[in-house]
């Protein structure tokens, strides 16, 4: 393990001389890493994966997502939810 740079897709903070870095992957990036339950490359919410990446909103489903690959999201047809671009949804 280096210490000379922080990894791609993270942010570090709070690190002194006596205490550690805190880490947080960095949500709206397009990498699903660490505990993200999805990435779709940004922090809205309303499209499939909720603003701080920690969830797949519910009538949407998410996949694809990777360390390099943001995640796909789509909505789930014939839920009974009419979402995103859906015409109509019995």
């Amino acid at each position: 393990s280096s210490c000379t740079s922080v990894e791609s897709g993270w942010t570090c903070s709070g690190g002194t001389s006596t205490a550690k870095d805190t880490c947080s992957t960095i949500c709206g990036d397009g990498k699903k890493l660490g505990s993200e339950a999805c990435d779709d490359a940004n922090t809205s919410n309303g499209d499939g994966c909720n603003s701080s990446c920690t969830s797949v909103e519910s009538g949407w489903t998410c996949s694809g997502g990777t360390s390099t690959a943001k995640d796909t999201c789509s909505t789930i047809c014939g839920d009974g939810k009419k979402l995103g671009s859906e015409a109509c949804d019995d």
